[in-house]
């Protein structure tokens, strides 16, 4: 059977040009594809930005300044759950009977 299906137009990623998840870069606004996705370093992984505004001097700049004031909460946040894991395995140990591993 033919199917004639009409021309349409997608979004691609402005480097590779592929279709499929995109993300819009915050500082240039073009779209990206998972593979031209940027990491800085000093985000802790929260920024939508694209490979080459990822190793910009500015955007790594204001990730630092901005992780300094973040880091505190994550390490907060990361020693909770892991109290919330340890309480966890203490109530599983003494529903079972057994003495915990340290």
């Amino acid at each position: 059977m033919k199917t004639t299906i009409p021309k349409r137009s997608i979004e691609v990623c402005d480097f590779c040009q592929h279709d499929g998840y995109l993300q819009r870069c915050d500082v240039c606004i073009r779209s990206f594809c998972l593979a031209h996705k940027g990491t800085v370093w000093q985000s802790w992984g929260f920024t939508q930005v694209c490979w080459e505004c990822a190793q910009r001097d500015d955007v790594q700049a204001i990730c630092d300044r901005y992780a300094k004031q973040v880091t505190p909460v994550f390490r907060k946040r990361n020693a909770a759950l892991k109290r919330l894991g340890t309480n966890l395995r203490k109530a599983k140990h003494q529903e079972a009977g057994t003495e915990p591993k340290p």
